[in-house]
C-alpha cells in the first residue's frame, strides 16, 4: 500500500527555501521579503499540509488494527466469539465511514486552496500526499469490508456447522441405542416403522447440511478476494471445510445405517409372513406324510403295478419335501442377513462410542 513516508520530512523551512530558492515571491526577484499574501498563502499551507499528514496516521493506526484483527484466529467453535467479533468490527466500520466522510471534506478544501494558490514547487507535494492518502483510504475501506463479510459468513458456517453435527449426534444415539430385534413379525413391524420415521425425519433435515455448504462456497469466495486484493490469508477456513466434510460423512453414514437396517428387516419381515401363512398347509402336509408312510410300512404291494404305483407316490413326497426344504434354507439366508445386519449395527455402535469418548477427552 503506498505511504506518505518519502515525503514525510517537509515543514515550514524548507516551504520557504523553496519559494525563495526559485524566485516564487510576488512582487520582485529572490531576496525580497515575503508579502502579506504568501504569509497567509504559506500559511494556509502549513495547516492544510499537518491536517493531511494527521489524517494519516488516523488512517494507518486503524489500518494497523484492522490487520492485526485479520490475522487473530478466531474461537473456531464459539459462535458467541464470533458474534462480538461482528459487533466490534460494525464499532471499526463506523468509525472509518466517519474518517471517510471527513477526509472528502478536507479533500474539497485543499482542492480549492490549490487551485487558488500561486505556483509553488511545495504544492505537489500537498497534491500528491492527498492522492495518496485518498488511495489508501479506499484501500482500508475494502479491506475492512471484505473483513466484515468473512466475520458474518464465518458465524454462519460456526452455526450450521454446530446444527448439523447436534442432528447428527441425535441419530447416531438413536442408532446406537435401538433395542434388539425380536424374532418375532410384531417386533420387527415396529422397528421398520421407527426406521422409516427416522428417515423422514432427515430428509428433512437435509436443508441445514445444504446450508452449510452454501456458507463455506462464499466463506472461499470471500477469502479468495481478501488474498487476491489485500494478500491477506484465512487460516480459519481450511479447518471449517474439514470439519463440514467429516460431519457431512457421519450424516451420510446415518443415511447408510437406516436404509440398510430398513431394507433387510423389510426382507426378515416378508419371509416371516410367508412361513407363517405357510405354516398350516405344512404342517398338515407333514401330517398325512407320517400316515401315508406308516401305511406303506403295513401295507405290502400285492404286484408290480402296486409297487410302480407306490415308488411314483414316494418321488412325489421327495419332491414336495425338497421344495420345502428350499424355503427353509431361504429362511437360514434370510438368518444369514439378520446376523450380519447386526454386526454392522455392533460395529456403527463402537464407532460411535469411540468418537464420543474421544470428543470427551478433549474436553
Amino acid at each position: 500500500m503506498p505511504t506518505f513516508r518519502a515525503s514525510a520530512n517537509w515543514n515550514v523551512a524548507s516551504f520557504r527555501g523553496g519559494r525563495e530558492e526559485f524566485g516564487f515571491v510576488h512582487g520582485g526577484g529572490p531576496g525580497l521579503p515575503l508579502g502579506a499574501g504568501e504569509e497567509r498563502e504559506e500559511s494556509e499551507y502549513n495547516r492544510y499540509i499537518s491536517e493531511v499528514r494527521n489524517f494519516r496516521m488516523h488512517l494507518e493506526a486503524h489500518e494497523e488494527h484492522l490487520i492485526r484483527k485479520i490475522r487473530t484466529p478466531l474461537d473456531r467453535e464459539n459462535l458467541e466469539q464470533s458474534l462480538l467479533r461482528i459487533t466490534e468490527q460494525e464499532k471499526k466500520m463506523g468509525e472509518l465511514e466517519q474518517l471517510k466522510g471527513d477526509l472528502g471534506v478536507m479533500k474539497e478544501k485543499c482542492e480549492v486552496f490549490l487551485k487558488q494558490a500561486s505556483s509553488s514547487p511545495s504544492l505537489p507535494t500537498l497534491s500528491s500526499e492527498l492522492n495518496v492518502l485518498v488511495q489508501n483510504m479506499g484501500q482500508v475501506h475494502s479491506m475492512s469490508s471484505i473483513f466484515m463479510d468473512k466475520l458474518k459468513t464465518v458465524s454462519l458456517v460456526v452455526k450450521n456447522s454446530q446444527t448439523a453435527e447436534a442432528l447428527v449426534k441425535v441419530y447416531e444415539s438413536k442408532l446406537y441405542e435401538e433395542d434388539a430385534v425380536n424374532c418375532d413379525l410384531k417386533s420387527i413391524e415396529t422397528v421398520i416403522s421407527t426406521l422409516k420415521h427416522w428417515r423422514s425425519e432427515i430428509d428433512e433435515e437435509q436443508e441445514v447440511f445444504h446450508d452449510m455448504e452454501d456458507e463455506l462456497k462464499k466463506a472461499r469466495s470471500i477469502s479468495e478476494r481478501m488474498f487476491k486484493v489485500h494478500n491477506e490469508r484465512d487460516f480459519d477456513l481450511d479447518w471449517h471445510r474439514e470439519k463440514a466434510d467429516q460431519l457431512s460423512e457421519r450424516w451420510l453414514s446415518v443415511h447408510s445405517q437406516i436404509d440398510n437396517r430398513l431394507r433387510e428387516l423389510e426382507g426378515i419381515s416378508k419371509s416371516l409372513k410367508y412361513y407363517r401363512d405357510s405354516y398350516g398347509s405344512l404342517d398338515e402336509w407333514v401330517r398325512d406324510m407320517e400316515a401315508a408312510q406308516l401305511k406303506a410300512q403295513e401295507t405290502k404291494p400285492e404286484d408290480s403295478k402296486a409297487l410302480a404305483e407306490l415308488l411314483n407316490q414316494q418321488k412325489d413326497y421327495e419332491l414336495q419335501l425338497m421344495t420345502y426344504r428350499a424355503m427353509f434354507m431361504d429362511l437360514r439366508t434370510r438368518y444369514t442377513a439378520l446376523v450380519t445386519l447386526m454386526t454392522q449395527c455392533v460395529k456403527f455402535a463402537s464407532e460411535t462410542l469411540r468418537r464420543a469418548e474421544d470428543e470427551e477427552s478433549t474436553w
